[in-house]
């Protein structure tokens, strides 16, 4: 009886510690949720004055009927294999 006694304080004692680890771990997770929401909400809001400023849709319209086109990584590669410098010292 003694021995079924202190089985049930032990899980007694292991719920109330887990659930106080559950709780601070919730309040951290909250916190930090709600961190990510203001970071979120801030950077749509500087996203949009930048876009205000720069008014890079029609830069884009302005380039490609210049006729300027768009880089592809394929056109990153070339450039990177002509300006790199080579490994071989002369």
């Amino acid at each position: 009886m003694l021995k079924l006694f202190l089985l049930i304080l032990l899980l007694i004692i292991f719920n109330i510690l887990f659930s106080l680890y559950s709780l601070r771990q919730w309040k951290e997770y909250t916190e930090m949720y709600f961190l990510y929401t203001k970071l979120m909400r801030d950077n749509s809001a500087l996203l949009k004055k930048v876009e205000e400023r720069l008014n890079y849709e029609e830069l884009i319209r302005y380039a490609r009927k210049k006729g300027f086109k768009d880089i592809t990584p394929e056109d990153i590669k070339g450039f990177l294999e002509i300006y790199q410098p080579s490994g071989k010292s002369e």
